[in-house]
């Protein structure tokens, strides 16, 4: 069966002028070059994502990876249409199947690489996320750290205000998104951002894998 030459030469992945398509998607290593080929740098990475970034974006592209419960957060945060400043600006979201990932060994192999771990991937999920700065204030870490009621933490912050609605109604997205599984709950410092001087809650939820 032949290919659609116009399909193949469309863009399967497009925000701004960042273009990704169908040869981008062979498995985590072409989707990996590709960005980077395209001027962008690794910002930081966890267990299950990557963060690319580049000079004087206003955005970054996140790839995350075996996380199903995080990816739900992001996808959350893309409809927050009612631009609640606690949550993170999503502006696209997609989850991507790699055409040619690597089989999956038998047994594990000690000569191999953490790349060829993640070339055994079939799925990843692309996003394309606000840029914010790192959270500097150990005090509000720590309170964010030992308390899981965000509407409490609010009040310590700024008091009775409305900002304390919006955080009612983003405690009420993360509790949904976690359910049962609270063991997930991952507040520190580092996933907590700024947007100038308002707190961002970025990557709250701990893989489930």
């Amino acid at each position: 069966m032949k290919r659609n030459k116009t399909r193949k030469n469309k863009p399967l992945i497009e925000f701004n002028d960042v273009k990704i398509f169908e040869k981008d998607l062979k498995n985590y290593s072409t989707l990996i070059r590709a960005i980077e080929n395209l001027g962008w740098h690794v910002l930081g990475s966890g267990s299950y994502s990557t963060v690319f970034g580049q000079k004087h974006r206003d955005f970054v592209i996140k790839i995350t990876y075996d996380d199903p419960k995080g990816v739900q957060w992001l996808k959350a945060c893309a409809e927050n249409t009612n631009e609640n400043p606690f949550l993170p600006k999503v502006y696209e979201v997609w989850d991507v199947e790699f055409s040619h990932p690597a089989p999956t060994p038998c047994n594990f192999k000690n000569n191999m690489t953490s790349e060829d771990v993640l070339n055994q991937r079939r799925e990843a999920t692309v996003s394309f996320i606000e840029r914010l700065k790192p959270l500097r204030d150990e005090n509000l870490a720590r309170i964010l750290e030992k308390h899981l009621n965000f509407s409490y933490i609010t009040r310590c912050m700024f008091g009775d205000i409305p900002q304390v609605k919006h955080l009612e109604e983003a405690a009420a997205i993360y509790y949904r998104i976690l359910g049962n599984d609270m063991y997930l709950i991952d507040i520190q410092k580092r996933n907590i951002m700024l947007r100038g001087t308002q707190p961002v809650i970025n990557d709250p939820i701990s893989s489930n894998l």
